[in-house]
Formats: C-alpha cells, structure tokens, sequence
C-alpha cells in the first residue's frame, strides 16, 4: 500500500499539469521530485518535517482532485490522456517496477551508507529533524539534505501505513535510483512506441549511462553519481533544449537548487550550471530583443531571468548555513582552501611538509591511476580519459553545428567550454581539498580517489552521450537506424554487466542479507534491553571501523559511540592496524564512568581484551562475542543482558 502511495504522489505533479498547463509528463517528472524535497527543506528550517510530510501529501493529493475539476467541468480529458499517458510515462511505471524487483529486501551494506547516506534517513525518520540536530550524533551533521528528505518522504509513508515497523532499507534505494533517473526523462520527448528500434534502446542507454563509472549506482547509495546526474543533465537540457517553455526553466531552477542540497561540491558544479544558462539565456534572447528593437525595455528582464537558477542556489545554500549555524552542528571539511600555496606546490615542489606528498601523490595517481572498462580488456589512465572525452566533445560539437536546429545557435561552443573548464578545474583543485580537508593519512593515500574524480568525468559521459543521442535523432540518413544500436553496443561492451547481472538476479540483495546477518544477534540485544536513550559503547578487536558504523547504524535510537579506533584496545593486531588505542582497564573504566555510558556491546573479543580486561566484569565467563553488559554506575562493573 506504501508502494503504490508513492507512486500515486510521485505522478501528481504530472498529472495536474497535464491536465491544466498541457505538459507532457516527461517534462515534469522531475518537478515532483523536486518540489517534494524544496518543500521538505523548507519545514525543515522551521523544525516541523513532520507536519510537512502531512502537507506534501495532502498538496499532492489536491492536485488530483484540482485536475478531475479540469477533467470533467473544463472537458479535457483527451489533452490529459495525450499529455500525461505518454510513452515516456509507461517506460517509468516499467522502471519503477524493475526497482522494486532490484532493490526489494536490500540491507545496507557499504562503509558510507552506514556513516551516512542511509544513516542520516535513519535519524531523521527517529526525530522528524535535519541530522544538524545534536541528538541525531551524526557524524557528519553538516552533509547537505536533498535525498535524504526524499528518502524520508518515503520512509514516513511507510511507516504511517505499517505501525511499529522497523526502519525500512530497500525502499530508500528505490528513491534514490527514481529521483536520479527522473533527470533523464525530459531527453525521452521525443520517444514513441512507433520506432520500437528507439523505444527499447533509448531507455536501456539512459539506464546504464551511471554505471560506466559508478558501478555500485545500483546497488549502493552515494550521492556522487547523483550529483553527477544534476550536472550533466543541466549542461545537455541546455545545450539540447528544443523549446524554451516554462517547465524547461523549472527544471533549471530545480538541478541548481538540488546541486546544492545534494553535497557541498554542489554548489561548485550548480554555479557552472547557472553560468551556463545565463550565457545561454542572455545572448539568444539578446540577438531576439535586438531583431524586434525591444532591448531597452526587455534587458532587464532578461537579466533577471538569466539569474535565476544562480540565485536561488545562493538563497538555498544562505539558508542551509544558517541552519547549520543556529543549530550548532559539527561542521566536517570546512577548512579554508589555499589555491595559491596548493599551486606553488604543484608547480615549484617546494613545501617540506607531508603537504608535497599528497601534491605529488595526487599528480602521479592522475597518470597512473586506471579506470577499466567493463566488457573489455581497456584500460585507461585519467590522463588518457581526458583526452579522449575531450576530443570527443570536440567532435561532438562540430557534428551539432552542422545540424539544421543548432545551426544559428550562438551559445553552443561557450557551453561545452564550460563543460571542459568545470571538469579541469574541478580536477586541479580535488588536490587542494585533500590538503585543506582530510587526515594525513587519508590524504597521502588519496582515499576515495576514483570516486571524487569520477564525479565529474561521468558529468561529462552524460553530456557526450546524450549529445550522441540528439545526433541521431536529428539525421536525415538512410542508415540513422543503425546508429542508435551501435551506440547502445558500445556502452554495453564498456558498462560493469557483473555488477548489473547481480541487481537483476538479485545477488546483491541476497549477498547485502548475508552480510548484516552476524548483526543480527547484538541488535536484537540492543533492541531489547535499551530504551531509545542509551549511549552504548562498542568493542570488536581488530576491527578496521566497519563493525562500529553497522552496529551504530543497527542500534539507532540508541547511541553507539566510541572514540576513534576505541572499538579496538590494545594491539596492534594486524599490519597498518593505527586504528587502536592503549588503555589499561582502570582508565577504561573511568571513561565509561566519566562519559556517562549505559551499556558495553562486545561484537569480537579476542585473547588480548579477555587477559586485560576481565576484571571489569561481574562474570568474566559470560565475556563472548555478540554479548551485551550494563554498567552498574555505583560500582562501576560490567553485568551480562540477556
């Protein structure tokens, strides 16, 4: 019932504008998704995400009854059945069943969905508030909210509909894959089921279009690829665009205001966005307002217009900061950047700090760092993909100028410099943010390298493709049904089809069970012995942090928290093993005094912890793994939960 409350809210937007403005649904899709997350932020600033779930739903549900009024007293039902009944519309009810089918019964089941992106959805659904609330102990309480709010959106509904429910998973990566799809839609306009050659191939590219450098697009929740999605779409709706109406600005308005909510880089690729539709906007409409001698009473206008997306990311983002400010929550990599001293050491090698090495590091990871491409036995360096993406748009380029549409075009070629100068400059700088914004560690060794860089590589996979896409549409040839399937082949042969054959036979879901099955057995203890209130704190010996984040994840309400490396006393116990600290059972205890916690979970314990700690506990025989102790405060000893 959830299920199909979803949907039913999802299509309203496009419902009602089929039926009152006469949009096709592809062109508004997206407008739901993104109004249901704007009007979620927005409650959220004022502290009542409850009460605007209760509002979405009811909105949304108004405008099917606004749209049964155009229906029967205005006589449109046929602009409602040609508007919104679109091929488009049958291939999203298609995807959101494959979605279902994908994802039904997913656990969470990588390091980052545990830390946060499934995390936060947990939290908010416990408290009805943004994660910078301090009782959400997130650890990352300044992460931007986009999906998050879809997602619980979507876990409210769920849990209205079934009373005392558990936190639900896999619907939360059913949302996350049908927000990022929707940004693809309004490129299927064009779509009909009489040419089944481009009916069946066009959306399967459109599907496989993240995975060629996000994999896991399917089968994990990181907002990268999402972010990704944004710009690319943004870039291509207004290098592609065939009519300029009210649902394309929209839709413009929207990626920026989502750019900036999805993660904070947002704001570097939502101001690329912006800039690309100003330039775009400004010198079109300039060479229109010329030809019918209107400047001067229509540049303002214009001026306004063009601003807009860039204005109303910089009124999201003021806004966010000012939550993130009054709430007091913990702000995570927000070192000032040093472009000029990162330059210095870039060029000139001339820092003596570990600074160098991370410069150095970053530079010879550019060159030697190989991506592969599924399907075949290719690999390339970051070097060489550059090269070859910008040859690409290059050609890409000069095939749309020679089109009949793009011909008169004067923004084309300012857009795909835009293009290329978000993704050398978005490169050159990633370096500089390790520097200012990571560990030492983290940042010698360039932790999550491929999937920062991968951002916006797959910005500009997006533009390509779908520019591609647009070719092929716009050709007179003989042979114009050939090419679509060619392009389809290519991006098969260079798509990760393990990772996809393991979503469609359900392989991920089942391994992602498996998984989270050792937990189980400590949950169930947390869940009944805790109230909600508890802070817990956690212990497996030798563990590398992963334990910590999914038993954490599994005890909310309740707070697991350990110092860094404290699920891990003594050691080292295995090479590079730095996340540890040495403690003597005396100190120990009176930090677990001293902090004020409630209960001891021991997931792994090993010889180590039982010859130096036992002490502490009332039984040391009851020490065992997957065991639960509460700590008598008066006496300061460990007694076993059953």
């Amino acid at each position: 019932m959830d299920i199909i409350i979803l949907y039913m809210l999802i299509l309203s937007v496009s419902f009602f504008c089929a039926g009152v403005f006469r949009k096709k649904f592809e062109d508004t899709l997206p407008l739901t998704f993104i109004l249901i997350m704007l009007l979620l932020f927005l409650f959220g600033l004022v502290n009542q995400l409850k009460f605007g779930v209760f509002f979405v739903i009811f909105l949304l549900g108004s405008l099917y009854v606004v749209t049964m009024y155009f229906m029967c007293i205005k006589h449109r039902k046929k602009e409602i059945i040609s508007s919104f009944f679109t091929t488009p519309f049958f291939i999203f009810t298609a995807l959101f069943a494959i979605c279902i089918y994908i994802n039904y019964g997913k656990l969470a089941d990588s390091w980052d969905e545990f830390s946060h992106w499934m995390d936060c959805v947990k939290a908010m659904s416990y408290l009805d508030h943004f994660v910078t609330s301090r009782e959400s102990h997130s650890n990352f309480q300044s992460y931007p909210p986009a999906m998050a709010l879809l997602q619980y959106f979507s876990q409210k509904i769920f849990l209205y509909v079934h009373k005392g429910a558990e936190f639900n998973e896999w619907r939360m990566y059913l949302v996350y894959q049908l927000f990022a799809l929707s940004m693809f839609f309004p490129f299927l306009k064009k779509l009909s089921i009489k040419e089944p050659v481009k009916f069946i191939m066009l959306p399967i590219i459109l599907f496989l279009l993240p995975l060629v450098f996000f994999q896991g697009f399917y089968t994990e929740i990181w907002i990268d690829p999402f972010v990704a999605i944004l710009a690319g779409c943004g870039f291509a709706r207004i290098l592609y665009k065939e009519k300029d109406d009210i649902s394309y600005h929209l839709y413009m308005i929207g990626v920026s205001i989502t750019l900036v909510l999805a993660k904070d880089i947002g704001l570097f690729f939502g101001l690329f966005v912006g800039t690309a539709y100003a330039v775009d906007m400004l010198i079109e409409k300039k060479e229109v307002l010329k030809r019918t001698q209107i400047l001067a009473r229509g540049g303002v206008l214009l001026f306004i217009r063009a601003a807009l997306p860039t204005v109303a990311l910089c009124i999201i983002k003021l806004l966010w900061n000012n939550e993130i400010r009054t709430s007091g929550a913990s702000v995570r990599f927000h070192n000032k950047i040093d472009l000029l001293k990162y330059t210095s050491m870039f060029f000139f090698h001339n820092d003596n700090t570990y600074y160098q090495q991370v410069v150095d590091n970053f530079k010879d990871a550019f060159y030697h760092y190989n991506l592969s491409l599924s399907g075949t036995n290719i690999t390339l360096n970051y070097f060489s993909l550059s090269i070859i993406l910008t040859v690409l748009l290059y050609i890409l380029y000069r095939i749309i100028k020679k089109q009949k549409r793009f011909a008169e075009k004067k923004t084309i070629r300012w857009i795909f410099y835009l293009v290329i100068i978000q993704a050398v400059l978005y490169i050159y700088s990633l370096g500089a943010v390790y520097i200012a914004n990571f560990s030492e560690y983290e940042a010698v060794n360039l932790a999550s390298y491929a999937r920062y860089c991968n951002m916006t590589f797959l910005t500009v996979w997006i533009v390509l493709v779908l520019g591609a896409v647009t070719i092929i549409d716009e050709l007179n040839d003989d042979k114009k049904s050939l090419y679509l399937p060619i392009l389809l082949v290519v991006i098969l042969l260079i798509s990760p089809m393990k990772n996809l054959s393991e979503s469609i036979s359900r392989d991920r879901v089942r391994g992602s069970i498996a998984f989270r099955q050792p937990f189980e057995e400590l949950k169930d203890l947390i869940q009944k012995n805790c109230d909600g209130t508890d802070r817990i704190y956690f212990i497996s010996q030798g563990d590398r942090g992963l334990h910590y984040w999914v038993t954490r994840f599994n005890a909310r309400p309740n707070f697991v928290f350990t110092v860094f490396g404290g699920w891990n006393l003594g050691g080292p116990f295995y090479e590079s093993d730095y996340e540890t600290i040495q403690i003597t059972s005396k100190e120990w205890q009176d930090l677990l005094l001293e902090q004020n916690y409630d209960y001891v979970a021991l997931y792994r314990i090993n010889d180590y912890f039982i010859q130096h700690y036992t002490d502490l506990f009332v039984n040391p025989s009851d020490i065992a793994n997957n065991t639960l102790f509460r700590i008598n405060k008066e006496t300061g000893m460990l007694e076993r939960c059953k």
